[in-house]
């Protein structure tokens, strides 16, 4: 993790959380949601990779990856934040991607 205080980490994973359950909810409903997570989700094996990034305020970007897997009740969805900042949001999305991807074929 980098140097921020631990309670900034939490808020944005909290922040990633709510995102996630509202995507999720609003599938259960039928609905197809057009967020940037949904629209960038890879299938590999049997795990849904889902890399995001967010702008952090120094102006450079943060990469983050969603890996999710199971149905109903018996799905989990892990979220990964990486220390290293990007000059852009591409090439936050693609070291997320690699880095999500990788993990789904090792597990």
């Amino acid at each position: 993790m980098s140097g921020q205080s631990r309670s900034g980490s939490v808020l944005l994973l909290e922040c990633y959380r709510q995102q996630l359950l509202a995507a999720k909810g609003a599938h259960a409903q039928g609905v197809h949601t057009s967020s940037h997570m949904q629209k960038n989700s890879i299938e590999v094996g049997r795990f849904y990779v889902s890399p995001m990034t967010l702008p952090d305020p120094d102006g450079q970007f943060v990469a983050s990856v969603s890996i999710r897997s199971g149905q109903g009740a018996a799905s989990t969805d892990r979220i990964w934040r990486f220390e290293p900042r990007f000059g852009s949001a591409d090439a936050a999305l693609r070291f997320a991607q690699h880095e999500g991807i990788a993990w789904a074929l090792r597990h």
